[in-house]
């Protein structure tokens, strides 16, 4: 909370929000002896005498707030708080997410956001590295979707976070001194994880499963080829139609004949 420190009843109009200042500085100059009593306000003579009913009455409709608290943002929060550009550790990849929003909103159809280097490829040092590269791309990439849905843009906007493979869920045994100190993980292209957000995609869905070691994919399988037609059906392509020539040769933009729209997860 701020501290209070009335200067002028202006200050306080100005500091308290939706005009309930108003009714504070009426106070003031009435215990001031500022306001016109009925005596000398310039008003048309009262013929009859005025009586208030100040017994409780049946609000026209059932209240539903009993109390409230306004936290008035003068100049509103700010974006950049919000990707964490302030902060040392996501400064960085927040940066990159804002400028992202800034050019989707003036009308650039595709953005790619990459890290600063090739910091999730952890063949070594996963269990330090790893929770890193978490705490680096959590709150930019979270400050993201939440941005385009406030300005009604994730609806129309597809937010795809994910890479070409995962991890295997064995360990990888660097070289050098203190091996076991440094282990990592090596590739693994049989089962990971993506997440998806707007773009006529499906809200707080979870699609698919790997086997108990999370190895593989068993349940609900989506295939690269397979995200692709999904990704031009979200944009209103047809996957079959979409060719291209190299050479002499002309070829299809998604390879696989099987590839199918995984409608699981649209909305």
């Amino acid at each position: 909370m701020m501290s209070i420190k009335l200067c002028s009843r202006r200050h306080l109009m100005r500091m308290s929000g939706f005009g309930l200042g108003g009714i504070a500085a009426s106070m003031l100059l009435r215990d001031d002896g500022l306001l016109a009593d009925d005596s000398t306000a310039l008003s048309k003579p009262i013929l009859e005498p005025q009586t208030f009913d100040l017994l409780p009455k049946s609000p026209p409709s059932p209240a539903r707030a009993k109390a409230m608290i306004s936290m008035f943002m003068i100049g509103g929060p700010s974006q950049i708080d919000m990707y964490g550009v302030n902060e040392d550790v996501t400064r960085d990849y927040g940066t990159r997410c804002l400028i992202a929003r800034r050019l989707v909103e003036r009308g650039v159809r595709f953005v790619q956001i990459f890290n600063n280097g090739q910091s999730w490829d952890h063949h070594e040092s996963i269990l330090n590295l790893l929770p890193k590269r978490c705490t680096e791309i959590d709150k930019p990439a979270a400050a993201l979707v939440k941005d385009l849905k406030q300005r009604g843009m994730l609806d129309s906007t597809l937010v795809h976070w994910g890479g070409e493979m995962g991890r295997l869920p064995v360990i990888q045994i660097p070289s050098g001194e203190n091996p076991l100190s440094r282990v990592g993980r090596d590739h693994n292209t049989f089962g990971f994880s993506m997440w998806v957000a707007g773009g006529g995609t499906r809200g707080g869905y979870v699609h698919g499963a790997t086997d108990d070691f999370s190895h593989h994919a068993v349940e609900g399988i989506v295939t690269h080829h397979d995200w692709l037609a999904t990704v031009l059906h979200l944009f209103g392509l047809e996957n079959g139609n979409i060719k291209f020539r190299n050479g002499t040769k002309e070829l299809s933009l998604v390879e696989s004949q099987s590839a199918r729209i995984v409608k699981e997860i649209l909305a």
